[in-house]
């Protein structure tokens, strides 16, 4: 899905257009004086449209991993009709899990 948003309103709202970009996969599209000028896209975009570049940079790769896995898990929970969860609950409860996981692996590691 592609959205055009004028730069004064994306200057004035750049953590909404950061958020509809990630958790929608929307790229948004910023316009001046009417011209498109640039574009903001997902990770996981960028990692498929410059691979090269992307697998340089370990960040990015596990950036549009974990982008693409929240997506995902986004879009389980919206088709089995479990609107109960809030956002913010899932993504709190998913990160807990990844820092106990996380943690496991750091006493197996020792």
């Amino acid at each position: 899905m592609l959205r055009t948003v004028p730069a004064s309103q994306a200057k004035y709202n750049f953590g909404q257009v950061i958020r509809r970009v990630y958790e929608t996969g929307e790229v948004q599209i910023i316009e001046r004086a009417g011209i498109p000028v640039v574009g903001i896209v997902t990770m996981s975009d960028i990692a498929r449209l410059y691979p090269a570049k992307a697998n340089a940079l370990p960040q990015v790769t596990m950036s549009a991993k974990r982008q693409q896995a929240w997506q995902n898990l986004m879009g389980l929970l919206n088709e089995t009709g479990s609107n109960a969860f809030i956002d913010q609950e899932v993504e709190t409860d998913v990160m807990h899990a990844v820092e106990t996981t996380r943690a496991a692996a750091r006493i197996r590691s020792k």
